[in-house]
Order: C-alpha cells, then structure tokens, then sequence
C-alpha cells in the first residue's frame, strides 16, 4: 500500500481545537498522507498554528483565501491535492481511530471502489460526552455489492442517511469524472454534493466502525441560531432541494422514488424552521424563495404535505406562510 490520501480542511477561527484535530491525523499509522489547509480568513491564531505545524512535518501544506466560506475552501483544497483519494474533515473534529486511513486505503484497494460510506458520532465539546452515534442500521450484508444509488435508498429508508461530506471517503479519479464539487455560496452546500456522489458512484462499500468525532460547539456553523441564519439556511436547503429534485428527474428517477419523497420531506423541514421566525421581514424574503422552490413537494406522500402544498396554491405564498404561523401557536 503506497498510494496517496489527500485530506481537506477548511480552517476558520479554530484555534482552540486545530490542534487537536491535525494531532489525530499525524498520529495515523498510514504515513502517506498529505494535510491540505486552507485558511478561510481566520482572524485568530489559527493561521498561525497551521502554519507551526506545517514547519514540523512536510506533509502539511497551508493556502489561504479571504473568507468566503467552506464550499470554496473545499473546491481550492481539492484543485491543490495530489492523492488517489479524497477526505473532507472539519478543522474543529478529529479521528478517535489511528488505524481508519489505513484501513480505508485496504478497502480502496481490495474492494476497487469509488466511495465508502461511514458513520460519525457527535461529542460535546465542553463535556466531551458522546451525545449521539450515528450508526448505519443496516447489516454489512444488505449493502455489499452495492451502487451509489441503491446505498441512497437503503440509506434512507433506514434512517441512516447523512449529507456531511466527511463521511465519504472518494477516489480522486471519481470526483474529477463527474465534476463533483461543492455548490458555492451556500449553508448546507454538502447536501447536493453528497446526493451527487452517491447517484453517481457505481459502487459503495459501508464502513461501520467508529472512527470520526464531530464537535457540537456554540456559535459553530451548524449551531447558530438568530434570525438571519436561520432564514438563510433554511432558504439555501429549499434551493438545493429544488435543483436537486430537477437533478434527479432528468436523469430518470421515478417519480415515486424514496429519493423524492426525501427531497420533499427535506423541504417540509425547512418550511417549518420559515413559520418560526418572529421578524416579519424575514418571512417576507423566504416567500419568493418558496414560490420558486416549491414544486418539490409533489413528491411528498404524506397527507399533510399534499394539503399544504394543495393550499399553497388556493390562499396564495404570503397568507398560507402566515397561516401556517397561526397554527404552529395553536397547536
């Protein structure tokens, strides 16, 4: 085994937990790996330790850019990688298993495929308690031999599916092929690339040991909560799940598919974070949004989607968006 992994990390004012997130990457048993950093307009030390770091081992390499968020940051560190292999990681995480890139380069090799699929656990960051192992619930068995696309539908049905990028482990070659990379400009952009990933990966192995620790922080991107955020991340997710539901329908996924009904589970989701917001200008930016987006709901089964979808349609955006608000504070 000599081939390459190529590691991304996006790095943004994480000087309290870089180093131990690029700790647990130089202690691997897999030497043959290269560190690609790009610092996102840090404004702490950040920049700093990567590049201490980057003078005690060679491995390392650091790029900057001005901060324009982890999509871009991922596409530069990918223009930049040199490996046969690709993995995403998140500057404030780390990997608990010091064998796991050693063992999915075994896999790459003895398994010939694309993609493998893993599970993560969330710890919290104070405490350092597992809140929550997000295991696959499924068997080895029921997902050998399988494509991108089956592993999705098995995926979703069990509850198990997952948009973080640092989940999927892809060959170079793969990503290059397909012209994968993350949609930039927007929160949640890893849920088209992961959709896209596995549509096209001709074949999928599932890893299901635990091997990557993901930090639940305040004020991290995935735990804001004002008004602003939350309308822009659930606006962003209603985009992404339009252009995805036209993605998969043009390359003939059935109508009826579990994927679609996921798409618009997914959207119904972000309907409702929309009816919490309080500021009402809020509420009146989501509305073109929606009307733009909300054919997706078509594919949803169950009643509730159908009726609101049905009623969108007779009271008009701007009324059933309020409507919906009245009822959220009945019920």
């Amino acid at each position: 085994m000599n081939e390459k992994m190529s590691i991304i990390i996006p790095v943004y004012n994480v000087e309290s937990w870089l180093e131990e997130c690029l700790d647990s990457l130089l202690n691997q048993t897999y030497e043959n790996i290269e560190i690609i950093l790009v610092n996102d307009g840090s404004t702490d030390s950040s920049l700093d330790i990567c590049e201490v770091y980057a003078k005690k081992d060679s491995r390392i390499q650091v790029l900057s850019q001005e901060n324009q968020g982890q999509a871009m940051a991922r596409n530069y560190g990918l223009t930049k990688a040199t490996g046969e292999y690709i993995l995403f990681m998140d500057s404030d995480d780390y990997l608990s298993n010091q064998a796991c890139i050693e063992k999915f380069i075994q896999i790459f090799q003895e398994k010939k495929c694309e993609v493998i699929y893993t599970s993560y656990c969330r710890f919290e960051d104070e405490t350092r308690e597992i809140i929550e192992d997000l295991s696959l619930q499924f068997s080895q068995q029921e997902s050998e031999a399988v494509t991108g696309q089956q592993l999705l539908e098995l995926l979703i049905s069990r509850k198990s599916y997952h948009h973080a990028p640092y989940q999927k482990i892809c060959k170079k070659s793969f990503l290059n092929k397909y012209q994968i990379v993350f949609k930039e400009g927007y929160f949640h952009e890893d849920v088209e690339w992961t959709a896209r990933v596995l549509y096209h990966a001709s074949s999928v192995y599932t890893y299901f040991d635990r091997w990557y620790m993901r930090r639940m922080r305040e004020n991290s991107t995935i735990t804001t909560k004002d008004e602003a955020s939350i309308m822009k991340k659930a606006t962003n997710r209603m985009k992404l799940a339009y252009s995805l539901s036209q993605f998969f329908m043009e390359r003939d996924v059935s109508f009826d598919s579990i994927i679609m009904q996921d798409l618009a589970q997914m959207y119904w989701g972000d309907l409702m974070q929309i009816t919490i917001l309080k500021e009402k200008k809020y509420l009146v930016q989501s509305i073109q949004i929606i009307e733009d987006t909300r054919s997706v709901l078509i594919y949803g089964k169950s009643k509730k989607i159908k009726i609101c979808y049905w009623l969108m349609k007779k009271t008009g955006m701007r009324n059933f968006l309020f409507m919906l608000k009245k009822m959220r504070k009945v019920y």
